[in-house]
């Protein structure tokens, strides 16, 4: 005869993954899971560690767009280049001071960040223009005349 009871196996998952050393490196390694998202931001000793912004890029018939998130930053805090095809932003976010009241919790990122992004054959990089507001960065890298779709007409 079969036994019809469930008995519940134990887990193999530690209880509190974050004192894990295994899965806190893997964690750390990959950058994205539970821990990078909800744990202290901070990196050994409370220094801060570097973080990356999102960003969505969209091709239109005439241009690149690309939107950047960099809440609570101002556009002093950014720094943007293009050099030999090579767009690169980077800058940093400095951790707010609490002077009144114990901090209880922290899910913000704070540090340096940096992304670079190869931009396509065909952008006129003397076109390329940034604009920065409420937290939003977008830039704008036009296609030139000759990278841009022209229909041919048949005759």
């Amino acid at each position: 005869m079969f036994s019809t009871s469930l008995t519940r196996r134990p887990s193999l998952r530690p209880r509190n993954l974050s004192q894990d050393p295994f899965f806190t490196f893997v964690d750390r390694f990959f950058n994205d899971g539970p821990l990078s998202d909800l744990a202290a931001h901070e990196g050994e000793n409370g220094q801060e560690r570097s973080w990356i912004p999102p960003v969505d890029i969209v091709e239109t018939d005439g241009a690149f767009v690309a939107t950047v998130d960099l809440p609570g930053l101002s556009k002093d805090d950014i720094d943007l280049s293009l050099e030999e095809n090579v767009l690169t932003l980077s800058g940093q976010r400095t951790k707010e001071n609490v002077e009144d009241g114990k901090l209880r919790r922290v899910e913000r990122v704070f540090g340096s960040f940096s992304r670079s992004f190869t931009v396509p054959r065909g952008v006129d990089a003397t076109k390329v223009s940034a604009k920065f507001e409420n937290g939003v960065l977008s830039l704008s890298l036009p296609k030139s005349e000759v990278a841009q779709l022209r229909k041919i007409e048949i005759a």
